[in-house]
């Protein structure tokens, strides 16, 4: 999974999940996606079960990281738990404008190549245009 944005309001009932939930998943790959849950004491990604393992690169996650029941990850250059950070990472965040505006340094030229797997990003910029990755699904 890459460039994926991920916002979840709960809208008129409380949804209480996880954006990216891998069940079983051997060998997943989730690289350069902005996983923006709304949903209070949940994660962003949820690797879950002995056969689920997988790469965590680049990713920007309002929570973070579960792994349960056996699950396991390599994970690099993520910025887990990023609540409260909407006004200092993303252009229009209240209006679903998850492009990171250009005070964004946590996330700007701080990713790890993943190995030719993220060439685009979101909106089909060629990955990367500074020194290095960027994390997120857009590449500033």
């Amino acid at each position: 999974m890459r460039n994926n944005v991920v916002r979840r309001t709960g809208l008129s009932i409380p949804i209480n999940d996880v954006a990216i939930y891998m069940n079983k998943a051997s060998g997943c790959r989730i690289y350069n996606n902005t996983l923006w849950t709304t949903s209070e004491g949940n994660t962003s990604i949820d690797m879950r079960f002995d056969l689920t393992y997988g790469w965590i690169y680049n990713n920007v996650c309002r929570q973070g990281l579960g792994l349960r029941d056996g699950g396991q990850a390599t994970q690099s250059n993520n910025l887990w738990s990023q609540a409260g950070n909407e006004s200092s990472l993303f252009v229009d965040y209240a209006n679903n404008n998850f492009h990171l505006k250009s005070s964004a340094s946590t996330a700007i030229n701080q990713g790890i190549n993943p190995s030719g797997w993220v060439n685009y990003d979101f909106g089909g910029e060629a990955r990367p245009k500074g020194g290095a990755y960027d994390i997120g699904a857009d590449e500033y």
